[in-house]
């Protein structure tokens, strides 16, 4: 008698135990949209980068191990003008390359729109990291 109660004790502890577990929260930087994990600047602790005139928050697509794309995340203070020049400049200098190859990637501030570009350099370089950091278990 006094054994099956152990058991059974064993048993509710363990139960409890997988519960917890799978309660607990998926980190809210790094979700999964239509097979790709997608880094979302915005949401990584301590993220301080700024542009010229504000956060420059981004998207980080992944796939396969492969950047797939960035994107803009939001609005951004820095004026139309600059964050298109940006974008037409740069923003594809990612796209297709794996992690470690993007990772290296030196990419260069587009003329007139520095700040703004070295905002994007950097958040895809955090996001980069962030999830090379995290993706540990992750297929």
């Amino acid at each position: 008698m006094k054994r099956h109660r152990i058991i059974i004790l064993g048993f509710a502890l363990w139960a409890l135990g997988m519960l917890a577990a799978s309660c607990s929260s998926p980190d809210p930087a790094i979700s999964k949209v239509d097979g790709m994990y997608v880094v979302d600047t915005s949401l990584i602790e301590d993220n301080d980068i700024q542009g010229f005139k504000g956060p420059t928050p981004i998207l980080v697509y992944i796939k396969d191990g492969s950047v797939v794309k960035v994107e803009r995340k939001g609005e951004w203070k820095e004026g139309q003008r600059h964050i298109d020049r940006v974008f037409e400049g740069i923003g594809h200098s990612w796209d297709g390359k794996s992690l470690s190859e993007a990772g290296d990637s030196e990419v260069d501030a587009v003329s007139g729109s520095t700040f703004t570009s070295k905002g994007l350099i950097e958040n895809v370089n955090l996001a980069l990291e962030y999830y090379m950091s995290k993706k540990k278990g992750r297929k």
